[in-house]
């Protein structure tokens, strides 16, 4: 542990005030790269397919869903990264570093494996998936206390 440690636990109005301002960045920065990004590559990956990355309220509802289980999944690994091996920048690009990999890379690589995205896809979105991220960590640090 490094001389900065956590001594907020991963409950309690810090975790869920890091949860709600990490929602909100996520959901703010996430827009912009599915409409001028993602949408586009596979509109023009798969262009006999219009159905392809529809909009309407039940996907939106769904997308809702698994921002709520994103967000404590990233929210939580940050804390518990966090009070592990303390509060540094390097911490906060390490840990986005692997909540990256995990999460957006691999999700992008297995839908490329399977035909349902280009690949080109993962090497566009990756890139500002993990400044999203390192912006997330970095969220999540100042809700947690320092000794």
């Amino acid at each position: 542990m490094t001389d900065q440690q956590t001594i907020t636990p991963m409950k309690g109005k810090p975790f869920w005030s890091a949860f709600a301002a990490n929602t909100i960045w996520v959901n703010i920065s996430g827009l912009p790269r599915y409409f001028l990004v993602v949408a586009p590559m596979l509109y023009a990956a798969f262009p006999d397919k219009p159905e392809v990355a529809p909009v309407s309220v039940p996907i939106m509802a769904l997308w809702g869903i698994w921002t709520v289980l994103f967000m404590l999944v990233t929210t939580g690994f940050y804390w518990m990264y966090f009070d592990r091996n303390g509060i540094t920048g390097r911490n906060i690009f390490v840990s986005a570093f692997w909540v990256t990999i995990t999460t957006i890379v691999l999700t992008w690589f297995a839908l490329g494996n399977m035909g349902l995205a280009p690949y080109s896809l993962l090497f566009a979105a990756t890139p500002l998936a993990f400044a999203e991220q390192v912006i997330s960590a970095y969220i999540v640090s100042r809700f947690m206390k320092k000794v």
